[in-house]
């Protein structure tokens, strides 16, 4: 039940509007925001009277360790994409545009398709199955690790022993990469930062090699990990074997993790050039992890390996010395056992539900609540295997584009894409004329970046390759998946799929009509080496988002992250690239320094700021690690202010919202870009201070210190932005 009574439809007598579509926003905004948020100083206190009640009507769900305003809209999302694997095929009222659109040829593959996508969820939903199965097919894949990569089990070591293991690692690092497993690297396929059409070899440090978050989780890691071990391994370890193996292959994982991340990015400010070398220079520089056969057997034939780029060229000498000088039972275990741990969470057996839970444990969240099933069955058809989609640039790998396009039949319509379209544009407007009003900036610069604005793409809500409302298209694309009884075969297949075709781009032009990302994320992306901003489907839902909201509403909430991603083309990274997306460095020295000055004010008001975690340790930001983020924050809630004013302007004042006439429509317009970042931390939460965003008590407080508008709008003492770029 609302705290707004739903009496009436349409705009009142008195002005307001009183349609479904306002009535539950307005509960939504009044409902999140402190019951006392009349006494509460907008001025020093706007997080606490935006979101002072947001905690009590969100409850942290099963599985995780808090909740925030989009991660509680994409669980709304997750609900109607349940009711789609749960309900029959479309049809009748139930049928959609995009169904009500199909000839009798077209829906029939329709039916198949979604015949294929309930099948999979399913199959993943028989909990009795997966207890049958058990580690049965685990050990059948562990069986094809040990023949990859053969070894004793109880060989004689000696400490200088060397070992040449360049063709058992070549073998190996095949067989996981084309699942996109990682092991000892990752390889992956993207964008040559020098020439972003063209598709090049990357290859990058592992992001995670699995080992416990600190020493004190370490006995149970060995514990439970060497159990599972013996389980599965072909050699019928005792158990002193399999932890002593296990003790190897964790003092291993340590030897070769890096001291910290040191994957290219292709926002730094040296030359891209710099971080490439040929696959034969690699193959030198590091002969036992054998790369060359690895590109050998996964790219296309004629595919160019005259530039990979490479992380840190020391780590990949030190990792092929480190293998030289391991042990061939260690690192058949160290495969055996990554195959064990990437595909844990979908096997149901005592032993990897034991070990699961120790993951959950790990990661803060309650073991006795797992996220439930239907929810990680879902986000298997979605994002795919966790492994990939823990790696964004691999992109989705289940059945994403056949459960997108049964989700937007009803959710996502041509009409609400073309109502994003028009606020995307009025936001571009909006930050050219503040483009023309940086008195830091020269003309010539000005001009660059208001050239790149123009040439922005714009990708909205759904990908054209595949063409969801073409069925034929969406079973082309997943012609290689043919769905088993197998709950991790099906895990298994999709990961292989979505994998060959990323390696398959590498002899083919950058596809600019891909989508990189499941669009049922709430969420919006804004992509340099393509000069794109992409605004998912999930993230134009409401609470986020409707046509139907007035404009103070739509362009607080909505219009902020839109601006948002159309600033980062402009941030600390994202301004060296030019409306190409080529990594030009178009700034001049004059406009370089102007920049520069005013992104340190941000790095210094950020640092300064303190925010408190619910068991009360206080610690200050990183302002220098959230500066691109803080500075999309700020330039986006300016550009989408001043673009709802030139809208309000051409349009008309839009009618109020009931239960919120003590606030004007300016101030609305703040309050909801807050409660964009309302959270609920539990009592035992803390805040990511290694993120690359800001926690949410800044993202809401500071970039609205930075508003001379806000400031006007709630009369506050202070009048000028404390910071201010674009």
């Amino acid at each position: 039940m609302g705290i707004i009574p739903n009496t009436s439809h349409g705009v009142g007598a008195n002005g307001l509007c009183t349609t479904p579509v306002c009535i539950n926003i307005a509960d939504e905004i009044l409902g999140s925001m402190a019951q006392n948020h009349g006494e509460i100083d907008p001025c020093t206190d706007f997080d606490e009277l935006v979101c002072g009640n947001w905690p009590a009507r969100n409850p942290i769900p099963a599985g995780v360790t808090s909740v925030n305003t989009l991660s509680a809209a994409e669980s709304h999302v997750f609900d109607l994409v349940r009711s789609i694997l749960e309900e029959p095929y479309p049809s009748d009222k139930q049928a959609g545009w995009i169904t009500v659109g199909l000839t009798k040829e077209q829906t029939s593959i329709d039916q198949e398709n979604f015949a294929m996508l309930q099948g999979a969820y399913q199959v993943c939903m028989n909990s009795t199955a997966h207890e049958e199965e058990g580690l049965s097919q685990l050990r059948v894949f562990a069986q094809t690790v040990v023949e990859s990569f053969p070894a004793g089990v109880r060989s004689t070591y000696y400490p200088n022993m060397t070992y040449d293991h360049s063709a058992s690692m070549g073998r190996t690092v095949v067989l996981f990469e084309s699942l996109g497993i990682e092991t000892t690297q990752r390889l992956l396929q993207g964008q040559y930062s020098a020439d972003p059409s063209k598709v090049v070899l990357q290859l990058q440090n592992p992001m995670s090699l699995g080992n416990p978050a600190d020493s004190d989780y370490e006995p149970e890691y060995l514990r439970l990990a060497s159990g599972l071990l013996s389980a599965i391994h072909p050699a019928n370890l005792t158990k002193s074997e399999s932890y002593s193996l296990m003790e190897s292959v964790l003092a291993f994982q340590v030897a070769i993790t890096p001291e910290e991340s040191s994957a290219p990015d292709v926002n730094a400010t040296s030359k891209p050039d710099e971080a490439f070398m040929s696959l034969s220079q690699i193959q030198k520089l590091a002969p036992q992890l054998n790369y060359k056969y690895v590109v050998d057997q996964l790219a296309p034939e004629g595919t160019d390996t005259s530039k990979i780029e490479i992380s840190d060229k020391a780590y990949w000498k030190s990792l092929s010395r480190t293998v030289s000088k391991t042990p061939p039972e260690v690192l058949q275990a160290f495969f055996v056992w990554k195959f064990v741990d990437a595909l844990s969470t979908y096997i149901d057996s005592p032993q990897t539900d034991a070990y699961n839970k120790f993951q959950f444990k790990q990661r803060g969240a309650d073991p006795g609540s797992p996220v439930p099933r239907w929810q990680r069955c879902a986000r298997l058809l979605d994002t795919g295997v966790a492994w990939t989609a823990e790696v964004e640039s691999i992109g989705p790998s289940g059945l994403t584009w056949i459960l997108t396009r049964f989700f937007a039949d009803k959710n996502f319509t041509p009409e609400a894409k073309n109502f994003t379209f028009q606020i995307i544009k009025n936001l571009e407007a909006a930050f050219i004329s503040r483009i023309q009003s940086r008195d830091w900036a020269t003309a010539k610069v000005k001009q660059a970046a208001i050239e790149k604005v123009h040439a922005m793409a714009i990708k909205i809500g759904l990908p054209s390759n595949p063409l969801l409302t073409d069925p034929q298209s969406l079973k082309d694309y997943y012609s290689d998946i043919t769905v088993t009884n197998s709950h991790m075969l099906n895990a298994l297949l999709f990961a292989k799929s979505r994998v060959a075709k990323n390696w398959a781009a590498l002899n083919k032009p950058f596809d600019k009509d891909h989508f990189q990302f499941s669009t049922l994320q709430t969420n919006a992306f804004h992509s340099p080496q393509e000069n794109a901003m992409i605004i998912l489907a999930g993230i134009q839902q409401s609470p986020l988002y409707d046509p139907g909201y007035p404009a103070y509403i739509t362009y607080g909430g909505m219009g902020s992250i839109v601006g948002h991603e159309v600033t980062h083309g402009f941030d600390n990274s994202g301004h060296n690239f030019d409306k190409t997306g080529n990594f030009s460095g178009w700034f001049d020295e004059q406009s370089t320094e102007g920049f520069q000055k005013a992104a340190e004010c941000f790095i210094k008001q950020y640092s300064n700021f303190t925010v408190t975690d619910p068991d009360g340790e206080e610690n200050n930001i990183d302002g220098e690690i959230t500066l691109n983020e803080n500075v999309a924050d700020a330039g986006g809630v300016l550009a989408s202010y001043s673009a709802w004013k030139r809208y309000q302007k051409e349009n008309g004042k839009a009618p109020g919202l009931p239960g919120l006439a003590k606030y004007t429509h300016d101030q609305l317009f703040f309050i909801k870009y807050g409660q964009n970042w309302c959270e609920n931390l539990g009592a035992e939460g803390k805040n990511d201070l290694t993120d690359e965003h800001a926690p949410n008590k800044a993202r809401i407080v500071l970039p609205l210190k930075n508003s001379a508008d806000f400031q006007k709008a709630f009369n506050c003492p202070q009048k000028k932005p404390t910071c201010e770029l674009w």
